[in-house]
């Protein structure tokens, strides 16, 4: 019997032995949960807005907060829960971003565009009075900001110091409509036969907003 029993332990010894050698049993490592996924977005990535009003950019984000990076001056963006509120005190062309405060590589980006007035010409692209040839058919092209959507028409009055007015079929725009943005339209008119200057105003109108631009046109020589 005192032999069976020595067996029996000298067997045991050598199961651990094998299990040591074998890595079994339980780990005294634990496997780390995988990193959750971060993001930072912005749903609006281009507003148009004018000066003194206030705009909310909506920020979306996933297992993280979020800063805003060095706001422009007069942009007047500020944090708030989970947006963005802007109040600009000037006009002009701002790019806001936040930053995910988990993981600093993430950001997102958005442009403001800021107005004095709801409609607004590109001056840079020429003179506000676009004078018209008498010579054939001509495309004018005017460029122009709006801040909401907008419609373009030929008002078919008259200046003060004009002879003759346009006729409706003497002069278009086209496109005639179109949503927020930088946008151009082309104004088309007829050669002028008569005898005499004519004059008219392309209305842009965007909001509350109306923007008169006049047209003259010299006889054909």
């Amino acid at each position: 019997m005192k032999h069976l029993k020595r067996t029996v332990l000298f067997a045991a010894a050598m199961s651990l032995l094998l299990l040591a050698a074998c890595g079994g049993g339980n780990s005294n490592t634990p496997t780390p949960p995988p990193t959750p996924p971060v993001s930072v977005t912005i749903t609006q990535t281009s507003i148009f807005m004018l000066v003194g009003d206030s705009e909310t950019i909506n920020v979306a984000t996933q297992n993280t907060d979020f800063t805003v990076v060095n706001p422009p001056p007069g942009s007047g963006c500020v944090k708030s829960g989970n947006s963005v509120i802007c109040t600009p005190t000037s006009a002009g062309a701002y790019t806001i971003t936040v930053r995910a405060t988990a993981e600093a590589t993430k950001t997102a980006t958005a442009q403001i565009n800021v107005l004095e007035e709801e409609v607004e010409i590109d001056e840079s692209a020429g003179e506000i009075t676009e004078i018209i040839s008498p010579q054939g058919d001509m495309r004018v092209p005017i460029s122009f900001t709006a801040v909401d959507n907008w419609t373009a028409s030929i008002s078919g009055v008259g200046v003060a110091d004009a002879v003759t007015v346009f006729a409706i079929e003497d002069c278009d725009v086209e496109p005639k409509s179109g949503p927020a943005g930088n946008h151009t339209v082309n104004v088309i008119c007829a050669p002028n036969a008569t005898s005499a200057v004519r004059a008219t105003d392309l209305v842009i109108s965007s909001g509350g907003g109306q923007l008169l631009i006049p047209i003259t046109q010299k006889p054909t020589p």
